[in-house]
């Protein structure tokens, strides 16, 4: 289907072109995790149009997006490399102490620290598969990407020295 060849076109041209910007800043926790589990939605395969059992894909997205199978610039699938990133996973322990943080901690622990309200987990282990998801899922995906911004902005507002930006390949 031409309409969904499109669409996954347009879909992969977005995600490498958000991944290998330097000029836009990725603000996460778990960088490493979230590409694998991104590249496993799309069921990890990237070098062929093809799907498992060697029949071609039936038009949905997963199978259409794996059809574009190498980036012609730069030869990798859009979930093997980031640029530009913040992980504030790998956010140093001296950092940590001096936010009055437990090294070592969740998301949640490192919310409620710097924001002072814990971050509420329960749907971070549901079927992310099932479609569509459900507006408790929606709900937790979104207050989990807006708080990454809200730690960053705190942050900054409070002159800690944040690392430098980093370049990630899974």
């Amino acid at each position: 289907n031409g309409e969904v060849s499109g669409l996954c076109t347009a879909y992969y041209a977005l995600m490498r072109d958000l991944f290998c910007s330097t000029k836009i800043l990725k603000i996460g926790f778990g960088f490493r995790y979230d590409l694998k589990r991104l590249a496993h939605t799309s069921n990890g395969s990237w070098s062929n149009g093809n799907s498992s059992d060697g029949n071609t894909s039936n038009g949905n997205l997963s199978n259409g997006v794996r059809e574009l199978s190498t980036d012609k610039r730069s030869g990798s699938n859009p979930f093997s490399m980031m640029v530009n990133i913040l992980d504030f996973l790998t956010l140093p322990q001296e950092i940590q102490r001096s936010l009055g943080l437990r090294v070592g901690g969740g998301l949640s622990s490192m919310v409620h620290g710097v924001l002072g309200a814990p971050l509420d987990k329960r749907m971070q282990c549901s079927d992310w598969q099932r479609r569509p998801l459900s507006a408790q899922q929606l709900r937790y995906a979104s207050i989990d990407a807006r708080c990454l911004v809200s730690l960053y902005d705190q942050m900054r507002g409070r002159g800690v020295e944040l690392p430098a930006a980093i370049t990630m390949e899974v």
